[in-house]
């Protein structure tokens, strides 16, 4: 994926801009989403003095499932695909008038090749919410997978759960939900969030579970895969998602909040 694909807006030390060939590390096509940071900016945007900067970047992908571009990429205007049976529908709201519907194992939806989810080691925010018809069964929301690594978060078993997963196989930060039929079929936030090398999963817009995974770089690799409601695998939800939003580079929530209820801002933009 290269420049002609995706237009990425990023923000370091210096300034901010579009993608540029002179920030090369994203991929060989040179899209960037962190460059080494060896940089002649002097902090106003002008680049003309002296100083590094760390070529932190953040990047987006959000949706929210309203209709008539239901599917549609809001930070970046890229089409998610449909896999089986899944729907726009109007039954279960958590904002607007529509949510997606995943209604049958197998429903799902598929953003392929986007670097947004390939966190490496950067700080990162996922977020959306739920409505969950069984939190006692296998239940996948949202996550991403590469040859290299994956992460995923979930609703198993009555735990809410996240894990980065590689070589080494996953690693999980989880939380057991106290009464899973009062839990069940009824909306929920679910964010999990990265800053330095903790990983926090909130709930209801709590922190509800917290560690330091060792597991600290999750470059998927491509071609790569984000999914919400399936991935192919045994977990797939029966219900309902809106709202998603996937941030690479900045860690949203530090402490507990009010889950938002209404399309949030992209924070650089894919």
């Amino acid at each position: 994926l290269g420049c002609d694909d995706y237009m990425v807006e990023y923000s370091i030390p210096g300034g901010s801009g579009a993608c540029a060939s002179e920030f090369s590390s994203w991929d060989s096509s040179g899209c960037n989403i962190g460059g080494d940071g060896d940089g002649d900016g002097d902090g106003d945007g002008d680049g003309d003095g002296d100083g590094d900067g760390d070529g932190s970047m953040s990047a987006t992908l959000s949706w929210s499932f309203e209709q008539p571009i239901s599917r549609e990429e809001l930070c970046g205007g890229q089409l998610i695909d449909f896999v089986n049976n899944t729907s726009v529908s109007a039954v279960e709201v958590a904002e607007g008038s529509y949510s997606m519907r995943f209604f049958v194992a197998g429903d799902a939806l598929q953003f392929a090749n986007s670097e947004v989810p390939s966190f490496g080691g950067e700080d990162f925010t996922v977020e959306l919410w739920a409505w969950i018809s069984d939190a006692s069964a296998s239940n996948y929301l949202l996550g991403a997978d590469g040859p290299d690594a994956a992460w995923r978060m979930a609703v198993t078993g009555g735990y809410v759960d996240f894990a980065l997963i590689d070589s080494g196989g996953p690693e999980v930060i989880d939380w057991l939900i106290p009464n899973t039929s009062t839990f069940s079929a009824s909306w929920h936030h679910f964010a999990a969030v990265r800053s330095g090398g903790s990983l926090t999963l909130y709930v209801d817009g709590a922190p509800v579970s917290s560690g330091v995974p060792s597991t600290a770089v999750v470059d998927l690799g491509l071609p790569s895969n984000l999914w919400m409601g399936a991935d192919g695998g045994p977990e797939t939800l029966v219900g309902y998602i809106d709202l998603v939003r996937v941030v690479r580079g900045t860690p949203v929530y530090l402490g507990g909040f009010s889950p938002p209820s209404s399309v949030q801002p992209c924070i650089g933009t894919l």
